[in-house]
């Protein structure tokens, strides 16, 4: 891999040579990398380009403003040429230089964090209880669980409810991966239940929720007070 700064846009450009365990050229090779830049903390989008007759895919970086100097690193991802098996640890994956055109040494990029567990419902739970008048109070319980079926402490629980009440409802599981959903004030004459529905399963990173592992329905139905039993879960 060769580096060169473009000077007149304060760029530079990424000559990446390509060829088979024989030494010979590889014409239309797909070469997937990125740039980092002085104005990036991180390598940018992946681009493709593609080998040329001599085996050569050239790359050319953003352009950066002239008060900012730093490094342009070219980082390699993958290489793709039909019959052909790409070698990464035989090969120059990396390339540096900086602004004013001279040479440096490119660490490569942090790997990709591991991919988390997913998570499921477990169990799920409620009961119900009498307010003001003739209105009530329906409750929800939901165990989480991981891939593993270990509790899940700490993720978020979302749902919606529906036949007999509206709105969402949410909460965090806790140490033991449960967490509760209320929901009160239920007029009397809206009907003999209420249904609660999971529909995700968050944590920091977005949604881990895998509803084809749950170990019962997302949805569960609350019946009214002096009803028995006070809970019911939808087949």
């Amino acid at each position: 891999m060769n580096l060169q700064s473009i000077k007149s846009n304060r760029g530079a450009q990424a000559d990446i040579s390509v060829s088979d365990c024989d030494g010979n050229a590889v014409v239309d090779a797909i070469v997937s990398g990125s740039w980092e830049t002085p104005t990036s903390s991180a390598p940018l989008n992946t681009q493709d380009v593609t080998t040329d007759s001599l085996g050569i895919a050239s790359s050319t970086s953003p352009t950066v403003r002239k008060k900012d100097n730093g490094q342009f690193i070219y980082f390699v991802a993958n290489v793709e040429k039909s019959g052909l098996t790409y070698d990464p640890e035989n090969s120059v994956e990396s390339g540096c230089i900086n602004t004013d055109g001279s040479s440096c040494t490119a660490e490569p990029p942090p790997p990709p964090p591991p991919p988390g567990d997913t998570a499921h419902i477990g169990a799920m739970g409620g009961g119900s209880s009498s307010s003001s008048g003739s209105k009530w109070n329906a409750l929800v319980t939901v165990t989480v669980h991981k891939d593993s079926h270990e509790t899940y402490p700490n993720v978020s629980v979302n749902g919606s409810w529906s036949n007999g009440a509206n709105g969402s409802g949410s909460c965090e599981t806790n140490g033991a991966g449960m967490c509760s959903i209320n929901k009160n004030n239920i007029k009397g004459r809206a009907g003999n239940s209420v249904t609660f529905t999971v529909n995700d399963i968050s944590d920091a990173s977005g949604s881990i929720y895998n509803s084809s592992a749950n170990d019962v329905s997302p949805s569960i139905e609350i019946l009214k007070p002096a009803s028995s039993p006070s809970y019911r879960l939808n087949r």
